[in-house]
């Protein structure tokens, strides 16, 4: 058993003094997919407001949302499919941030040169974590966490096949699904305190999605970075001591 304290101290040890500063890429990474985000919302939801959707919901009416036209339709594919590659752009970073490699605001981006396979990635990647959600709720989370590693495999070496990372992330993460459940269980009480300033969305929904961002700015990088150091760990870059 990979010793879980030590792993996130080395997290947090490659996190200080960077520069730019970790926080900061999280925070324009955070920014760029809340609006992306919310522009997906508004394109489904059209001209009908949140407040107005509450309210019919409060009252026991259904929401039924507009027909949405040709394009509407491909501008939310669009959406979804930046929003995926910017997430593999952000792990890239956090991954050179844990390597102690030079990386800044530009490597979230870099990933658009292997635009298509990161897409056709996290395609494959969704579509076994369905398959395994049909049979129980259960065998859909042991599958993501077995596909959890594929995006980093397939940055160290965008010449390997999408299929390939997959197969290699289910040998990596090969009795240790468990551990990484038990790390991210580790980050419940960040994660709970980034959604307390949804409580606020009734108030003023511009403070609520601020305040979430901003703690979530904190919570990410850290989060995410612990995830890459247990790549590093399994994949033979770093070696740490066992609990």
């Amino acid at each position: 058993m990979i010793d879980r304290a030590y792993i996130k101290y080395l997290a947090k040890q490659s996190m200080k003094g960077r520069k730019p500063s970790v926080y900061l890429v999280a925070l324009v990474f955070l920014v760029i997919t809340n609006i992306l985000s919310e522009l997906s919302t508004k394109i489904q939801i059209g001209n009908t407001s949140i407040d107005k959707i509450w309210e019919d919901i409060s009252q026991g009416v259904s929401f039924v949302p507009p027909e949405l036209s040709f394009g509407g339709s491909l501008i939310l594919v669009a959406i979804a499919l930046m929003s995926a590659v910017l997430t593999v752009g952000f792990q890239g970073f956090c991954m050179r941030v844990s390597r102690k490699q030079d990386a800044g605001i530009g490597d979230i981006f870099d990933v658009f040169s292997i635009f298509f396979k990161a897409v056709a990635l996290n395609f494959m990647i969704g579509l076994f974590i369905m398959l395994w959600s049909l049979l129980l709720v259960v065998p859909g989370i042991i599958a993501a966490y077995r596909y959890s590693f594929a995006p980093y495999i397939l940055l160290d070496t965008p010449s390997k096949g999408v299929l390939q990372c997959i197969r290699e992330s289910k040998e990596l993460t090969a009795g240790y699904k468990w551990q990484l459940f038990v790390l991210d269980l580790s980050f419940i009480a960040w994660e709970l305190l980034a959604s307390v300033p949804a409580l606020l969305a009734g108030v003023s929904p511009i403070i609520a999605i601020a305040g979430s961002i901003l703690i979530s700015a904190f919570v990410t990088p850290y989060r995410t970075i612990a995830t890459a150091m247990y790549y590093n760990r399994l994949s033979g870059w770093i070696t740490a001591p066992e609990e």
